[in-house]
């Protein structure tokens, strides 16, 4: 607690174990009310006669304190510390009569059962006499009548008696627990217990039911024991303590649970548990139970900030988490604070939160980073201030949840604080406000969004990332504009909507009825109505256009559900509220996922395909998925800030978006198709805190693996099944030599452990041309001493060599010519980037075309690398009409407008010189070898066995379906055409290439196609089912 009692009420007289641990826990100066019975403790500080209580709550031989537990079902007090302390009894006999004759032993009742052996074994003769403390015996100590006493060192201290014989008690390992009790409730420290009683119904299996949420939720117990609840015979209610506080999202969970299977739940606290370790391996007890958690769990190294000193502007719950995170984080960081609430600084001071405290301007010219933590509305007055006394090399950020207003007010500001201040927001918090309410582990997993402005520097928005980073957030970047959009929506509408229902319900008549029969679900609905009326009033009007927006869009939904009602059109409502709670239970599931992994879409889809259809118009198709994915990478190793467009915004790219942000880069966007990438520069990545999952994207995950072994910290790569199941040797191997530490599974496969290392250039003669390889070996040559230099068998993609290039990083040699070199140590210049559309990507339309009578469709700027081409050339090798337009370069990268119109296609042999070419096109390709007059003949591809399935094997078994005749070799397929093909339902394998290839087969089916496992087309083509429609297909997405 950072609130220091003034008075302290405990189970007295003077001299007791209570007193004892009175004395551990707040010091020998503190101001003591010894109370006659633990009854008396509990009504003292209920009526104001204390600030606080300490009462023993059990003892490790004897159980449970029955007093304190019976006082707890009734009282309103919160628990809100514990101390334990060991107890070491001794036979306390008169000074000058060492030697007298025991008669007597005088102790309270459990005292003397902790005892009974040593008793029985020395003083078998002498009456027990009970007393209500031990303070109590050891003041009838009487050598007349011959009393001793079993009691503390404290007792003998204070009725100065002798210790005839010291630790009597018959268990060395005896402690007692106590618990500190207040009016008021205690902040998480980020290591609590919380106290609960509950009421359980008399009926089998009550109690298993009771205590199956905490396995299934994997929380510790720390204690359970029960007493009759006095409510009728027979019935009992259960103390349970465990490990979490109350405000902890997993805790709120199991409350959830529990309120199903219980009658009643109380409360009794929320606290810092005592740290038994620490107390036995110090000599002193600490004053008071930090808020601050010494102890952290094994984890990366947390990057230090460059700022020496932070200031914190508004020093409440908000202001006062980031300052208790920060100095758990960085012990010697100075941090200072300035707020109208003195109090709370007197506080954060005395606790070591805080080295320094005072004005607002004090405080600015101090400081290298400064939190604004105060209500949006409030932030216009401060910027003067910075700008006023803030120093010249200082980075600024706020933590208001309404954007737009921030960025109005740093118009009329200089462009040196514009360029260094950078909107933020937390979404973290609560209803509760001020200090007392902070907690340092308040970010940690929660996710924090940034909203750099266009005048950002990207080194500030480096910095207040890597805060952010050290507070355990997950950090996001998105425009100012969708922020407020966002917000609105999911933060300011509910509120408006908790405020509104609750005065709607004041003004009903006899509404004191109505709160009388309010349930849990309105509590639970209404929660955050108890939230600073005045800062959600500001935030209100400071986001008022974005509110009133998602308002007017909520009333006119409610007038709808008002007319079903009204109809009692019961079916259609059930209908909206199943798919509210369905949403709403995924919601929660991927709230609570503490693997950080951005999973893949798992919900299995199918497509169902009528027969005919045509193909005719102009689409864009999204743009190229390996630019993308190189575009993020090396924009986040640039200085300086990169941006793209035409990013594609599936989820294999995304997953590259979310590792990068995991190593400490702010990335912005995507928003239709548009990214701003931070970048932190050539050695400025963090350690990733978890794995960094891929998805399904070999392309991403070979690439990381090349840059990751060269980093000062250790990682690990992780993807989905199909990814899990893809050879990695072929990466792994020539990385070793380069002198990097990589672990994969004894099959060769992901996932990869891999440890940096300083790395050393090689040549490399790559045995199969792979874009994949290369890169990979390319992006660790960066870092490596020395030139890295590759050859290639055959030509393969050059992406990563253009965009080097365009990068400002210079290379030798690369398309035409086999082989390419680098030297390490260079670095990379932010640049703009315009991704065009992917030519994998549009190679289903184009067969589409191609196989269509009557068809004709363009394609708007398509990428039409050298490297990527082979697609093209079969198709006019085939007989395709094919022509292009507007070519012209964009960022190194030729693009063009590709207009393809039907013609009868022809079986060819394919020269194997194409294969790298028109790798990824192949399952399109072998559908209009289908469709083709006569034989057509691929060898040389062995690589397509081993992408995200084996595509020679499973195209060949659904052709086979829809009655295609064809001849399968371990590099290659031969494919009979046919003028028609049949029905089947096709299993993609979770292939997205091979779902949507069956999918332009449906063109020329005489019957319906059913293609499953569908699912993974959103990792390169989101989407796809949309466009296809616009197209001419007859196709639509079914669950399966």
């Amino acid at each position: 607690m950072t609130y220091m009692p003034q008075k302290i009420a405990y189970l007295g007289p003077p001299g007791t174990f209570s007193q004892a641990a009175v004395i551990g826990r707040f010091g020998a100066d503190c101001e003591q009310l010894a109370c006659s019975t633990i009854e008396d403790v509990f009504a003292a500080v209920a009526q104001a006669r204390a600030d606080c209580g300490l009462v023993p709550i059990e003892n490790s031989t004897e159980g449970p304190v029955n007093n304190t537990q019976d006082c707890l079902i009734e009282t309103e007090l919160s628990i809100v510390g514990e101390e334990v302390i060991n107890i070491e009894h001794n036979l306390l006999v008169p000074k000058h009569a060492e030697q007298m004759t025991v008669k007597v032993i005088a102790s309270h009742k459990q005292s003397l059962a902790q005892c009974r052996n040593w008793i029985r074994g020395n003083c078998p003769d002498a009456e027990l006499l009970e007393c209500m403390s031990n303070a109590e015996a050891a003041s009838r100590v009487s050598q007349d009548d011959g009393i001793a006493a079993i009691a503390g060192n404290l007792a003998a201290e204070a009725y100065d008696l002798h210790i005839r014989a010291r630790g009597i008690q018959d268990n060395e390992d005896n402690r007692t627990r106590f618990i500190v009790l207040q009016r008021a409730k205690a902040a998480s420290s980020g290591v609590d217990k919380t106290s609960i009683l509950v009421y359980t119904r008399n009926e089998p299996g009550a109690l298993f039911r009771l205590l199956e949420p905490f396995q299934q939720l994997q929380i510790s117990l720390s204690k359970i024991d029960s007493r009759p609840s006095k409510k009728e015979a027979w019935a009992y209610v259960f103390f349970i303590d465990f490990e979490g506080h109350v405000d902890d999202q997993k805790i709120e969970a199991l409350f959830d649970r529990l309120k199903t299977c219980t009658e009643e739940i109380k409360v009794l606290g929320s606290y810092p548990a005592f740290d038994q370790a620490a107390s036995d391996s110090s000599d002193n007890i600490s004053e008071a139970s930090p808020r601050i958690s010494q102890e952290e769990p094994e984890r990366p190294q947390v990057a230090p900030l460059k700022s020496k000193t932070v200031g914190i502007i508004g020093l409440g719950m908000i202001g006062g988490s980031i300052a208790l995170g920060l100095r758990r984080k960085f012990p010697n960081l100075d941090i200072l604070a300035a707020d109208p609430d003195t109090q709370a600084l007197k506080a954060a001071r005395k606790e070591g939160t805080l080295t320094g405290a005072g004005s607002a301007e004090e405080v600015i010219a101090a400081a290298d980073l400064i939190v604004l933590a105060m209500p949006p509305l409030a932030i216009p007055e401060y910027l003067t201030l910075l700008q006023k006394h803030g120093k010249p090399d200082a980075v600024f950020t706020d933590v208001g949840s309404v954007k737009s207003h921030v960025l109005a007010s740093l118009v009329g500001c200089e462009a040196k604080l514009s360029a260094r201040f950078v909107p933020g927001h937390p979404i973290a918090g609560s209803e509760k406000s001020g200090y007392l309410s902070a907690k340092s582990e308040l970010f940690e997993g929660r996710r924090v969004i940034l909203t750099p402005h266009a005048d950002n520097t990207a080194s500030a928005v480096a910095e207040i990332h890597l805060m952010w980073r050290a507070l355990g957030a997950e950090v996001f970047g998105m425009a100012p504009a969708r922020h407020d959009e966002v917000l609105a929506a999911t933060s300011h509408l509910p509120h408006l909507l908790a405020y509104s229902i609750v005065d709607l319900l004041i003004h009903q008549d006899a509404s004191k009825e109505l709160f009388r029969y309010a349930a849990g679900g309105f509590a639970d609905f209404s929660r955050i109505a108890s939230s600073n009326a005045q800062m959600w009033s500001d935030i209100a009007i400071a986001n008022a256009d974005a509110t009133v927006a998602i308002l007017t869009q909520y009333i006119e939904y409610l007038d709808e559900l008002k007319r079903l009602i009204l109809r009692r059109q019961g079916q259609d409502i059930k209908h909206l509220f199943q798919r509210a709670k369905t949403t709403r239970d995924n919601f929660i599931v991927h709230q609570q996922d503490l693997s950080r992994a951005t999973a893949m879409t798992n919900d299995a889809k199918s497509y169902r395909l009528r027969p005919g259809g045509s193909i005719f118009g102009a689409l864009r198709v999204p743009g190229d998925k390996s630019m993308s994915h190189r575009a993020v990478i090396f924009g986040s190793l640039a200085k300086g800030v990169t941006r793209v467009e035409g990013f594609l915004e599936g989820e294999d790219a995304m997953n590259t978006v979310a590792a990068f942000r995991e190593m400490g880069v702010t990335i912005v966007g995507p928003d239709s198709g548009r990214l701003t990438i931070y970048g932190v520069g050539m050695q400025g990545l963090k350690a990733p805190r978890a794995p960094l999952y891929m998805g399904n994207s070999g392309t991403a995950l070979r690439l990381l693996a090349g840059l990751l072994a060269a980093q000062p910290f250790e990682s690990r790569l992780t993807g989905d099944e199909s990814l899990s199941a893809r050879p990695m040797g072929r990466i792994v191997k020539p990385l070793a030599d380069m002198g990097a530490t990589i672990e994969m599974t004894a099959a060769g496969t992901p996932p990869l452990q891999i440890r940096g290392a300083d790395l050393r250039g090689i040549d490399y003669d790559m045995p199969v041309a792979s874009a994949q390889v290369k890169s990979s070996l390319l992006l660790a040559g960066l870092f490596a001493e020395g030139p890295t230099r590759v050859t290639e068998p055959a030509i393969c993609r050059d992406h990563t060599e253009r965009m080097l290039r365009g990068f400002g990083y210079e290379l030798e040699g690369g398309y035409p010519e086999p082989e390419v070199s680098l030297y390490g140590g260079g670095t990379l210049r932010a640049s703009s980037i315009d991704i065009p559309a992917d030519i994998s990507s549009a190679a289903f339309f184009l067969v589409a075309a191609a196989i269509t009578p009557g068809a004709r469709l363009t394609l708007h700027h398509v990428g039409v690398n050298p490297t990527r081409t082979g697609v093209l050339e079969i198709l006019r090798q085939m007989g395709a009409e094919l022509s292009l337009y507007n070519e012209c370069e964009v960022g190194g990268e030729p693009v063009a407008d590709v207009s393809v119109s039907y013609a009868p296609l022809a079986g060819i042999e394919i020269d194997p010189a194409l294969v790298p070419l028109a790798i990824d096109e192949f399952p399109a390709l072998f559908v209009a070898a289908a469709c083709a007059d006569g034989r057509t003949v691929l060898r040389g591809a062995e690589e397509l066995r081993v992408k995200e399935s084996d595509r020679i094997e499973v195209m060949a078994t659904g052709l086979r379906q829809l009655g295609i005749s064809v001849e399968t070799f371990e590099d290659g397929i031969a494919i009979e055409g046919a003028p028609v093909l049949g029905g089947a339902t096709i299993d993609s394998h979770g292939d997205h290439r091979i779902a949507m290839a069956f999918a332009v087969a449906s063109l020329r089916a005489e019957s319906e196609i059913t293609v499953q496992q569908c699912q993974n087309v959103a990792t390169s083509f989101p989407g796809f089912v949309a466009l296809a429609a616009e197209a001419g297909l007859n196709i639509e997405e079914i669950a399966d």
